[in-house]
Parts: structure tokens; sequence; C-alpha cells
């Protein structure tokens, strides 16, 4: 019987498993404090392995160094106004749409719940600006992300650097060439339940 983790601090939540599961075995299921993490129906499960394999928090990229360090922020004060980092995104965002490409981020549905959306004009992906301090909902990002590289669009994608190093580990064997991959500083991201709870309490106040 395959698990996936022997403690929860050894997932990130970051999809790769699921996304790669080709029986979709794995649901991507919230836990009692509101956090999303795998869970294998065994009854439909394989045993390929896939999910193991794919999974960054067994990987060796986590002993990855960084290349070159660069500080960046956008020239335009208004973009910088708008955003939460100096506008980097913004300029990523904007040269990716020029060269008719895809950008993935996080944003609030209209329940004030975070999601990650495909956006492919200014109009929505502006709403990827700005932090989001909770734990966003994937659901078929890095399948939509595959599909896109592999038609060569160029694909800008924002997230934790959990999400990052998930998508990058899902995409083995497929030409990256095309992909931006836009992290932020993260220590943690609160729990969606949280966030409910907060926003239940504002309604009612």
């Amino acid at each position: 019987m395959i698990n996936l983790y022997g403690n929860k601090a050894e997932c990130t939540g970051c999809t790769a498993c699921y996304s790669i599961c080709p029986v979709q075995a794995i649901k991507m299921e919230q836990d009692e404090e509101g956090f999303y993490y795998p869970v294998i129906n065994h009854k439909l499960c394989i045993n390929c392995h896939k999910c193991q394999r794919v999974c960054p928090e067994k990987s060796s990229r986590n002993n990855s160094e960084p290349i070159s360090l660069y500080a960046v922020k956008s020239k335009d004060d208004t973009i910088r106004m708008k955003s939460s980092s100096g506008g980097s995104f913004t300029i990523l965002a904007e040269w990716v749409e020029q060269h008719k490409g895809v950008i993935y981020g996080a944003a609030y549905d209209d329940q004030f719940q975070v999601k990650h959306y495909r956006a492919e004009k200014r109009s929505d992906w502006e709403k990827f600006r700005v932090s989001k301090y909770v734990q966003s909902n994937l659901g078929e990002t890095f399948k939509h992300i595959k599909t896109d590289l592999i038609d060569e669009r160029h694909v800008l994608f924002t997230g934790t650097p959990c999400q990052v190093n998930g998508l990058k580990t899902f995409l083995q064997g497929i030409d990256t060439s095309r992909l931006i991959t836009c992290d932020i500083i993260c220590h943690g991201t609160p729990s969606p339940k949280v966030w409910e709870d907060y926003l239940r309490y504002i309604q009612k106040k």
C-alpha cells in the first residue's frame, strides 16, 4: 500500500502527486485545520508509484543553490502602488502577454476563497497582484501548464516556493524553456479554515 508521507510535516500540499496520477486515485482534501493534503483511494490505485517519484520533498531538487541574485522593481510608480513587491510580477506578466503566453496566479473568487487561475489578458491577470496570505487551491493548474508548454506557449506561474518546486518536479521530461516561475519569500501559509472563520467574523460584525 502506497503512503505519500509519514506525517504532515513531510507534505506541502503542492498537488504534484495529485496532478500526475494516471487514474485519478488521489484527491486533495482539507484536514481538520483546513489545509489541503493528498488522499489516496487505494481501490483505484494501480501502484505505479508516480506519486512518490514526483514528490518534491523526496527529490534532490531541494538541495539546489541559486545561480544569481537580483533586486528588481518597476520604474512605474502606478504599478508599484498596486503591487506588494515592487511590481516585478507585472513586468513579467506584460512580457509573457506580449509573446502571446499564459499567466497563472492566485486570486480571490466570489466567496473570497484563494484559488489559482489561468489568464491571457491584462484585465484577467491584474487580479493576481498583491499578496494573499492563505494557502491557494491549485486545482488542475499543473495539468493546464503542461498542456500550454506542449503547445509551445510561454507560461508564467506565480505561487509559493513549495508550489513552484512541485510544478517543476511534475514537469520533468517536458520542455520548460518557455516557463517562467516566480515565487515569494514565504514563512508558511495560514490555514484556509482560519481565513474562512475570519470572514464569518467580519460578516457577522
